[in-house]
């Protein structure tokens, strides 16, 4: 068992040391600005060395009553202060700086990397827990080391010159002021399993209740619709009492040990004073010397609490680079994976070759087969859930089949460059997506050259350009978060145009018409007889109108595509 367990607790170790080095290549580009900080962290580590000095000669001094050497060791005391002042300053100036900066660029590039992972990723983690990974651990672990872990390096140094400098003012002093830290390390030590683990379950809850909040933000319409604030508030409380009850036990821990540390560290002192005052009485020791080593030991048992609490805080950083460390590790068999091949536009052929592809253990297609010819309407009709949606998500790469192929032109997709692809193909949602912009904006999004006129155009095809003018900004009105400002009916016949917009040779409808009305459903259906003239085009849909208007129309049943 003991074989089993130092094992582990070896492994364990490896694997801190490596997440830990794993994360400091995000502060390489900053290596000058980290130089800088150490540098004012030792310059006021100087100034801290330096004052118990004055303080003494400027006590004893009142009993000699020298009034010019009290007005010279005055003013150089304004001065340390006013120096000391300055360096902390800087000293803070330069770790916001740093904060700010490294934050950024850890947040960028983790942010890029989710961009870049496949949907069966997000299927199968809680936004929630991305979302609190992203904003919250990366803020917790930047704050830790610029504020507590570079400063503790210094700290052992100081500890190093402050022993040096008690040692050579009484050996016995500085046996008493040191006998106490090796009883707190060693109780520290025996917990740090249960620390990381408390830590673990705090970031947890806190996971839980973004999850429920970003969950209620986002289907708030429903959620009054069906009555169900009551419900919500409920799930709400019980994952806030769960967090309450996971802080408190960590903050309770916490405080068991700085508690602990407290008394040993007022046992420690008033040992000192003891001590101390007897030796003085003795003549042992003067009392310049006597006053110098109180202060230093009081800096002595400060820095000796920073680093046991640096133990507290190591722990933090390393149950959240583990958690960040969740989506990296994810990233070589997540991340959405393209070739150099460039697909060219005009005639787009799309097959499905023997597919399969499900959610485990439920399969969605086995062995499908099916082929979508440029210049025809290919209808996809099924029940819900059929896997309808699924083809869609294969044919655009965010999915990959589990077997088979998904050819464009002939080609395996996975051959296709991701610029290309996402050039030549357009998609309309079942769930219309517009960007938090105005109008125009979303359509310069997709096509950064079209113009005002061609926006327009487009908009009247799709029956949305009446509704547009309406609006008091008309092209300029932005579209609110969740475009809570337009109707369902809008937002779809806004995202087909959008998607015209784009110019491809390939149009994926999901559900295109199922919040329009019967006149704009028909208008959609000519539409799309006009497009299909240089298009490659794709509809899902339950509308007898666009399923009538297809060339082709495949069935989804019993994981199998069927030509009906």
């Amino acid at each position: 068992m003991n074989f089993w367990g130092n094992n582990q607790m070896k492994q364990s170790k490896k694997n801190d040391a490596n997440l830990l080095i794993r994360f400091l290549k995000y502060f390489s580009p900053y290596k000058v600005h980290c130089l800088g900080l150490v540098i004012l962290i030792f310059i006021n580590l100087a100034f801290s060395l330096i004052q118990p000095i004055l303080w003494a000669k400027l006590l004893t001094s009142l009993f000699s009553k020298s009034i010019i050497q009290m007005r010279n060791i005055i003013i150089c005391l304004a001065l340390l202060y006013l120096a000391s002042t300055l360096g902390n300053y800087f000293q803070s100036v330069l770790t916001a700086y740093l904060n700010a900066k490294l934050i950024n660029n850890i947040q960028n590039c983790i942010f890029g990397n989710l961009l870049s992972m496949n949907l069966k990723y997000f299927d199968e983690n809680c936004n929630g827990t991305l979302i609190s990974k992203i904003v919250m651990d990366i803020s917790q672990i930047i704050d830790l080391v610029t504020g507590q872990i570079i400063p503790a390096f210094v700290n052992v140094l100081k500890l190093c010159l402050l022993f040096a400098i008690m040692m050579k003012i009484n050996i016995w002093l500085t046996i008493v002021a040191v006998c106490m830290i090796p009883i707190v390390l060693v109780i520290y030590s025996k917990q740090t399993n249960t620390l990381r683990v408390k830590q673990g379950e705090v970031r947890r809850a806190n996971d839980t209740i973004i999850g429920i909040i970003q969950q209620a933000v986002s289907g708030i319409r429903d959620i009054k619709a069906l009555g169900l604030k009551k419900v919500e508030k409920k799930v709400f409380n019980e994952g806030n009492q769960v967090k309450f009850k996971a802080t408190f036990n960590f903050n309770m821990f916490i405080l068991a040990f700085q508690t602990l540390i407290s008394i040993l560290g007022i046992i420690g002192e008033l040992s000192i004073f003891g001590i101390g005052s007897y030796l003085v009485m003795m003549s042992v020791l003067s009392v310049e010397k006597f006053i110098q080593f109180t202060s230093y030991s009081q800096q002595f048992s400060s820095c000796s609490l920073s680093l046991v609490t640096i133990v507290s805080d190591y722990h933090k950083i390393i149950v959240s680079l583990n958690r960040l460390n969740e989506i990296e590790q994810n990233i070589s068999e997540s991340h959405e994976k393209f070739g150099d091949l460039y697909l060219q536009g005009g005639s787009v052929n799309i097959e499905f070759e023997n597919v399969s592809y499900g959610y485990t253990p439920v399969p969605v297609f086995q062995n499908a087969n099916m082929t979508v010819e440029p210049y025809k309407i290919t209808a996809i009709i099924g029940q819900s859930g059929s896997g309808k949606t699924t083809a869609i998500n294969l044919i655009l790469g965010l999915y990959k089949a589990e077997s088979g192929s998904v050819l464009i032109n002939g080609e395996k997709i996975e051959k296709y460059s991701e610029k290309s692809l996402r050039q030549q193909i357009s998609v309309v949602s079942q769930s219309p997506f517009l960007f938090n912009c105005t109008v125009r904006q979303n359509f310069k999004y997709i096509n950064p050259d079209i113009k005002d006129e061609e926006i327009i155009e487009i908009c009247k095809w799709c029956d949305i350009h009446a509704s547009i003018m309406k609006l008091p900004e008309q092209y300029n009105t932005v579209v609110s978060e969740n475009g809570n400002n337009f109707s369902v009916g809008q937002l779809q016949r806004l995202s087909i145009a959008r998607a015209l917009a784009k110019k491809s040779p390939v149009l994926l409808l999901d559900e295109p018409t199922s919040a329009l009305d019967v006149g704009s459903a028909a208008s959609i259906k000519q539409l799309l007889k006009k497009l299909k003239a240089y298009k490659t085009i794709l509809v899902i849909s339950h509308s007898r109108e666009l399923i009538e208007a297809s060339d082709y129309i495949y069935e989804i049943q019993d994981n199998k595509i069927v030509r009906v």
